[in-house]
């Protein structure tokens, strides 16, 4: 691999500086999605960069994510001129009263704790294990995936629904509520964990209709919160290194690594082995997670793995299951090619500048589509780092919290009526 060095750390700076004046009025506050996504992709394309320097391949995927920070700004624009009127009748069924909601969030709390404490009773706590990774590894098994599928949704809903409630009511229960679910997502070993609360706090906060204070100050506490987030992410490296630089060393090549699909996706063996993908292809993997979940089909082994299988054929070892994200570009070349994949790039941009413009111009007098569009803007997040990793996700979101929500109905039919 290519060595690193101090002016590599300035390119990438570059990058992510040329990404933010692209995207910079669709930003709000610094750790919301909009801008976590130009800071990854800035650091992804450092990584196509350094590894491959001024090639045909890095001309491709630079044109990718062009066409994907300018659709933003495209989509954004098209949903301010539709008015969002057809939107908001859409979702007007699914409102709630101020009662009924908070009783809703509670009820999603519970069904979040017990499972997380019957997973913790079963596997123990990943933190405190003696290899992290590889107790969040075996995490899967003993009903762990069905564990991982509520915190991957159900509980980052419900962080949104208590803090906004917080927020409104200023009642200590529901910030305890989101003090515990923090705990369950730092206890599980996530090198992740407070940059996705900081996510979750920002798509809150990221409307003007829900908060009107000063945002320059808000900012720096944000800015303030996400370095304890690298250093939590620091310190779980220290867990399994040698000594600080170590761990730093391990940081850093985690966020050049937010691009290392393009390890595989570069090779040109890689590529003819995955050349029969198409549109259909595509609409084979976006259902098989729903079928797979009934138990309708096998679920298929994820494209990132196949990469790195095929990427490896011949080899004495293959470094287990894993692989990396197909982000969106990544999906765009293997399913559609390098240049009508500029297609699904730009589609994708699209739609996360109309779901970020609608989710910040939601009234939030209604509490359950506020906090819906919300989760759905911090979603947008998994989009981009794996279109189909973000269908299993909204598949899960569908079942888990329509789920609670028949719960709600159900418990609320039984009880005596005043």
């Amino acid at each position: 691999m290519a060595e690193f060095s101090t002016l590599n750390f300035f390119q990438n700076i570059g990058f992510v500086f040329f990404f933010y004046i692209l995207l910079r009025k669709q930003v709000v506050l610094i750790t919301e999605p909009s801008a976590v996504i130009f800071i990854i992709l800035g650091f992804s394309f450092s990584f196509v960069w350094l590894m491959y320097g001024y090639s045909n391949y890095t001309l491709i995927i630079f044109l990718h994510l062009l066409t994907f920070f300018l659709s933003i700004n495209f989509g954004a624009a098209i949903l301010r001129l539709f008015r969002m009127q057809s939107l908001n009748n859409t979702i007007n069924s699914l409102k709630f009263c101020n009662k009924g909601f908070v009783f809703f969030t509670w009820c999603c709390f519970f069904v979040v704790l017990i499972a997380n404490l019957y997973h913790i009773n079963k596997a123990g706590i990943a933190i405190l294990s003696e290899s992290v990774d590889e107790a969040k590894t075996m995490g899967f098994s003993g009903g762990g995936g069905l564990v991982r599928r509520i915190n991957w949704s159900l509980l980052y809903f419900n962080f949104i629904s208590l803090f906004v409630l917080y927020r409104l009511k200023r009642e200590r229960s529901f910030l305890v509520g989101c003090l515990t679910l923090a705990l369950l997502l730092l206890l599980s070993g996530s090198k992740g964990a407070i940059i996705s609360i900081l996510l979750l706090v920002s798509v809150t906060l990221a409307s003007p209709r829900f908060f009107k204070g000063n945002r320059r100050v808000l900012n720096y506490k944000l800015i303030f919160f996400g370095g304890v987030g690298i250093l939590f992410a620091g310190f779980i490296y220290f867990l399994s290194s040698t000594d600080v630089s170590s761990a730093l060393s391990k940081l850093y090549l985690r966020f050049l690594y937010f691009g290392d699909v393009n390890l595989y996706l570069a090779n040109s063996y890689v590529r003819l082995s995955f050349e029969s993908l198409d549109l259909f292809s595509l609409l084979n993997y976006i259902f098989n997670p729903l079928l797979g979940f009934f138990r309708l089909a096998d679920y298929y082994t994820p494209i990132g793995v196949q990469l790195v299988h095929t990427f490896n054929a011949g080899r004495a070892s293959v470094d287990g299951d894993f692989g990396p994200n197909l982000s969106f570009y990544a999906t765009a070349i293997l399913f559609f090619g390098d240049y009508f994949g500029l297609i699904f790039s730009s589609g994708i941009g699209v739609f996360f500048g109309a779901v970020r413009t609608y989710a910040l111009q939601v009234k939030v007098s209604r509490l359950f589509r506020y906090c819906l569009s919300a989760y759905a803007y911090f979603m947008l997040y998994s989009l981009v780092l794996d279109p189909l990793m973000f269908i299993g996700r909204v598949y899960d979101s569908i079942i888990l919290i329509g789920t609670c929500y028949l719960l709600f109905f159900s418990i609320r039919l039984v009880m005596p009526k005043k």
